[in-house]
């Protein structure tokens, strides 16, 4: 952005300095070139023949193509950075939804490990409980249901405390 600042200036200040010429169209069709404060028509000097009044014209139709070119190109670098700055947003923004998709899926799968381990406790403790209640168990089987059924418990806690260190973040 400020190389085309410094390169417009440049430009300008190149064209001033050097006395540039500039083709001015009239509103009659003939098509003038100033250079300075001379004036041609078709190659040959004309600027003894036109009146102050035409020089005037000539010059103040030259000013105002000048002006909106000027404007034009004000307008052009203003659209470019309005175009920079919303990709620029847009690329933030993607940021944001791929980070907030991110957690979403991590949330997701916390929620249900979390619920998985605490179907498998319930479903482990219903069995125990059942097989108890009709005396089928041996004191090591039920040893070793104590046992699985803790595990099981610290798995719940384990997915528990994920869980919620997933929704804090």
């Amino acid at each position: 952005m400020r190389f085309l600042k410094y390169t417009f200036f440049a430009l300008a200040i190149t064209l001033v300095s050097c006395g540039s010429s500039e083709q001015v169209i009239m509103d009659s069709g003939k098509v003038y070139t100033v250079k300075g404060d001379t004036f041609y028509n078709e190659g040959q000097d004309v600027t003894a023949q036109l009146s102050q009044e035409d020089k005037q014209r000539i010059t103040s139709n030259l000013e105002e193509r000048l002006e909106a070119e000027e404007a034009l190109e004000k307008r052009e670098r203003d659209i470019e950075k309005a175009k920079k700055e919303a990709e620029d947003k847009a690329k933030e923004l993607k940021r944001k939804q791929d980070k907030i998709e991110k957690r979403q899926r991590e949330l997701e799968r916390a929620r249900d490990n979390y619920l998985k381990a605490k179907e498998r406790l319930n479903d482990k403790e219903n069995k125990f409980e059942r097989l108890k209640k009709k005396g089928k168990l041996s004191p090591v089987e039920i040893e070793e249901y104590e046992t699985d059924i803790a595990k099981l418990r610290e798995k719940v806690n384990e997915a528990k405390e994920k869980l919620d260190k997933v929704e804090r973040s």
